[in-house]
């Protein structure tokens, strides 16, 4: 499976997203979808084992999964999905999901906006979608962050939330962070950074 991003691209102050391809990675992205919570929220078959795994993500080249992982650190503390649609339609869907002994930082919020930031400048995805049942509060107040909203339901009643390219917003802020290689500086500045943005990023329980 090739890599397809630019890796210094998906980052922030605090964490690195790593694309999944190679055993080790899918290695690691399997220990994470066989954690019940996680396998839920990224929509992986109850039944399914490591080579399994492996090859539904070969035989889908519009899946694209990402580790999450704190700069200085190799263990992933979570995952970030986007599920492309044909070039034509231009829309995908992304998926998140934190393990619980690291929610309530702002993890998934961070990796999500991080995602979409790459795919609304740099791959001119038209838009992007996410679903969310409509008791899950902490989900639904990271969507909202991300500049989501509400459009309506599917057909097992989860709420479809939907943000387009020309509404999308990318601020000075998530400018400046796309342009800066936060996990090769070792300044107090990137310090000072990652914790700055770590409070401002983290209100959910994700």
């Amino acid at each position: 499976m090739e890599l397809t991003l630019t890796p210094s691209l998906l980052q922030t102050p605090r964490i690195k997203l790593i694309q999944v391809g190679d055993k080790a990675t899918l290695a690691e992205a399997f220990k994470l979808v066989s954690i019940p919570d996680i396998k839920m929220g990224l929509e992986v078959p109850h039944l399914i084992n490591a080579r399994q795994f492996a090859e539904r993500l070969k035989a889908n080249p519009s899946l694209r999964c990402f580790l999450v992982a704190p700069h200085g650190s190799d263990e992933p503390v979570g995952m970030v999905v986007y599920w492309g649609n044909t070039p034509a339609a231009g829309c995908g869907q992304i998926l998140y999901a934190i393990h619980p002994d690291h929610r309530g930082r702002g993890f998934a919020i961070e990796a999500s906006k991080a995602l979409l930031n790459h795919l609304f400048e740099r791959e001119a995805v038209q838009g992007v979608s996410a679903l969310v049942a409509s008791g899950n509060e902490a989900s639904r107040r990271i969507l909202a962050r991300l500049g989501m909203r509400p459009v309506g339901h599917d057909r097992t009643n989860m709420i479809c939330y939907f943000v387009g390219h020309k509404d999308y917003r990318l601020g000075p802020l998530d400018r400046l962070i796309q342009k800066v290689n936060w996990s090769n500086s070792r300044s107090r500045f990137a310090k000072l950074a990652a914790m700055l943005y770590g409070l401002m990023i983290t209100s959910t329980d994700f």
